[in-house]
């Protein structure tokens, strides 16, 4: 019994010292996780609809990106075959973006929330736009590529993701619309 209290008193000292070291270290991940985003602003903006028409997607037309916090504003598919399956989505997405040069930036998502529940991981991408095209790589929270065509002008931003299959129609394309505030 005696060597029996004895390495449970030393196995009491062992988490006593390892205590601050791991709240050290969960301390340490959640700043750095939380070092991608600076901040909510869920109380400022609504959740958008989904939208859908059956007409042709706007023309992706590049240009340039201004710096600023755009928030959701539409989100629209255009075109495709219904599935017969109901689309009861609702969003809310908005992003800083710093611009460098004319091509160049940093895109940081700020929050994302919705119905389905979107990601919540917060990341920001580095990127680069050439023609109608912003490809980047993340910086914070993802290490997959990003790209996309976009079209932009000095209050909005839109993202064209498409042609695919949404589950709720078949070859729609996605247009993502963000305005600066």
């Amino acid at each position: 019994m005696t060597a029996r209290r004895g390495g449970a008193a030393r196995a009491d000292r062992l988490v006593a010292v390892a205590r601050p070291a791991v709240r050290a270290l969960a301390g340490a991940a959640a700043a750095a996780a939380s070092s991608c985003v600076s901040g909510s602003t869920r109380a400022r903006r609504p959740l958008n609809s989904l939208q859908h028409t059956d007409g042709p997607a706007p023309t992706p037309t590049g240009g340039a990106i201004a710096s600023g916090t755009y928030y959701l504003t539409q989100m629209m598919y255009y075109g495709g075959t219904p599935t017969g399956t109901t689309c009861p989505s609702v969003y809310r997405h908005v992003l800083q973006i710093v611009e460098t040069s004319d091509t160049q930036g940093t895109i940081r998502d700020m929050e994302r929330d919705g119905m389905p529940t979107l990601y919540t991981h917060a990341v920001e991408v580095t990127y680069q736009t050439t023609g109608t095209m912003l490809t980047g790589m993340p910086t914070c929270g993802s290490d997959t590529e990003y790209g996309e065509t976009y079209s932009a002008t000095t209050n909005q931003i839109l993202f064209h993701r498409g042609t695919f299959d949404s589950g709720c129609y078949n070859g729609v394309t996605l247009v993502m619309t963000f305005t600066k505030q």
